[in-house]
């Protein structure tokens, strides 16, 4: 017998089996052992690893069978490209996601889902802390990227464009380290864009790797224009006449820009920064560090379940294994 619940709260888009049980419990005060034992059944005879069913949800939450399956990624028939996702569920836009309450909404969502390009808020890849994404109202340039990288998608599939990106990533993770060459050097730029998406003097509540992607964001899909395209990859990986082609088309994106620096990266450029102890700037992003807080990670060698597994949570998604933690593993309630 499995009661109908009085909220019929939705699921999010792309949200996880895990976080819409978790949701449900939370709004109407349910244990959720208890609602989890309801939603699911064992993944084999004897077995104390759950599948959450979705016939039995569809008969909990009075939402049809066919729009939970829509919704919840890890019940979605047929099964979604696993390979086009991250590893790691994270809160989407929260305008987007206002009207589903209960909690942190986890969502799964694509490599190539950077903005909310309707809200203009960074989503950017998983930030463990659930930091509050940062309007970019004063970062255009973020929200005009968002949309460029949708048109390299479209353009050349999302493999090459995830390579792509990643890849410009990492360039300008390097040029990044390396610090200024001149008053008009990228460097500048990124600068700027790390103080407003990180105040001076709010790093303990604002600062996250995520938002450092964000600093580079619109130059890595402009060097990701050229890696996309099988001839510009075909020089880079070429002879070294066919490099220095290459290097010369990226040399732009990652050496000048506008003439107008602000002073405080001029100044940073001399002294080094002091925004953070013993660090002489603020520090690039390291997309291939950890697959939780960083650009897409490669690609998993086995396909994600089609649907939720395990019992409530315990402890950490580290319980369950890496292939299967983004979907597998309820999360726990929200503080």
């Amino acid at each position: 017998m499995h009661s109908r619940l009085p909220i019929a709260v939705p699921p999010a888009h792309h949200e996880t089996a895990g976080s819409y049980v978790q949701r449900l419990a939370t709004l109407h005060g349910l244990p959720l052992p208890e609602l989890w034992e309801q939603v699911s059944h064992p993944r084999r005879p004897g077995s104390t690893s759950r599948l959450v069913a979705l016939d039995r949800l569809a008969a909990v939450t009075g939402h049809p069978a066919s729009r939970l399956a829509r919704a919840v990624i890890d019940l979605r028939r047929p099964e979604p490209d696993w390979l086009a996702y991250r590893h790691t569920p994270q809160p989407g836009c929260p305008r987007c996601t206002a009207r589903h309450r209960g909690g942190i909404r986890l969502q799964l969502l694509a490599h190539h889902h950077y903005v909310c390009t309707r809200h203009q808020l960074w989503i950017g890849p998983p930030d463990p802390l659930f930091h509050r994404p940062p309007h970019l109202a004063d970062l255009p340039e973020i929200v005009v990227a968002q949309r460029a990288h949708l048109r390299l998608l479209h353009r050349h599939g999302p493999a090459a464009t995830y390579d792509a990106v990643l890849t410009g990533f990492l360039i300008c993770a390097h040029r990044w380290d390396a610090g200024p060459t001149g008053d008009t050097d990228v460097w500048h730029s990124w600068t700027r864009r790390t103080d407003l998406l990180i105040p001076p003097g709010t790093e303990g509540d604002t600062f996250s790797a995520s938002r450092l992607f964000a600093a580079t964001y619109p130059e890595a899909v402009k060097i990701a224009a050229p890696i996309a395209s099988l001839h510009w990859r075909r020089l880079a990986g070429g002879n070294p006449a066919g490099q220095r082609r290459f290097a010369a088309e990226i040399a732009p994106t990652v050496s000048a820009t506008p003439t107008t620096t602000p002073r405080s990266a001029r100044t940073r450029s001399r002294t080094g920064s002091t925004r953070t102890a013993g660090a002489r700037r603020p520090r690039p992003p390291t997309p291939t560090a950890d697959p939780a807080t960083t650009a897409p990670a490669p690609p998993r060698p086995t396909p994600a379940p089609t649907t939720a597994t395990t019992g409530p949570p315990a402890g950490s998604p580290g319980n369950a294994p890496a292939a299967r933690r983004c979907c597998s593993t309820a999360p726990s309630p929200p503080s």
